[in-house]
């Protein structure tokens, strides 16, 4: 990219495992360095002879400007049984490392589903600060689809938390808030598309209702019902 009063004018990238960029240096007009990125990337066998795929192990970045350095750090970690992103720790120049921690429960060991990974915990804590953050999931079994949601509040008895129930076809019938109010979810007659969003009411008492309208479907000629489909209720299990 070329530029003006020294902008960015080119990014200098090396290539390894499967064309993923192991080294990326970004020059101004003049060649002069401003940033160094150097990644590190990890081979995925999933049990083959032969790397089936590569993913990121760490990325390291200097940043150079006025003549003053600047550096950050991600480095990453996996969940071996599911393969997604266990941990990632940034880190930096007079910076608090962070560590974001992940953690994983397959809700599809049955004959019909497998390897329905879903993430169950994220913690993030500080070198210094320590926890500062966690939030907690739970699914109904076999569908996977999300049953409750926790936000970890410190100092609390109890941690608020919301709640999810569904229609026998898989889409969102309720949501209950940490306040126990409900907003319920209304679909048309093909079970595809949703009409009405009936919101709780607000502290002054009034019950906004939304009817959504899709533009795409009006042009595509597609019927939609007049009131909220009837369907058999669906806790997600």
């Amino acid at each position: 990219m070329d530029g003006e009063n020294n902008d960015c004018s080119g990014a200098d990238m090396t290539s390894a495992h499967k064309g993923k960029p192991f080294l990326t240096i970004v020059k101004d007009n003049y060649g002069t360095q401003l940033s160094r990125t150097d990644l590190q990337w990890e081979y995925v066998t999933l049990g083959s002879p032969y790397p089936v795929f590569s993913r990121i192990k760490s990325k390291n970045t200097t940043t150079t400007m006025g003549g003053v350095s600047v550096w950050s750090g991600e480095a990453y970690a996996y969940d071996n049984a599911s393969g997604m992103v266990k941990s990632v720790s940034v880190s930096g120049s007079d910076a608090e490392s962070v560590t974001t921690a992940n953690e994983y429960q397959n809700y599809g060991e049955s004959a019909v589903y497998r390897g329905v990974w879903r993430l169950k915990k994220t913690t993030v804590t500080g070198s210094v600060s320590g926890k500062v953050r966690e939030s907690t999931s739970d699914y109904f079994s076999t569908t996977g689809n999300l049953r409750s949601q926790s936000a970890w509040f410190a100092g609390g008895s109890v941690n608020p938390t919301v709640y999810y129930t569904y229609y026998t076809e898989g889409n969102l019938y309720t949501q209950t808030d940490a306040m126990q109010r409900m907003t319920y979810y209304y679909y048309d007659a093909t079970s595809t598309f949703p009409v009405t969003v009936d919101a709780p009411s607000t502290p002054t008492g009034f019950a906004p209702k939304s009817t959504l309208v899709s533009a795409r479907r009006v042009t595509h000629g597609m019927k939609m019902a007049t009131k909220p489909k009837t369907s058999s209720m669906h806790s997600g299990a």
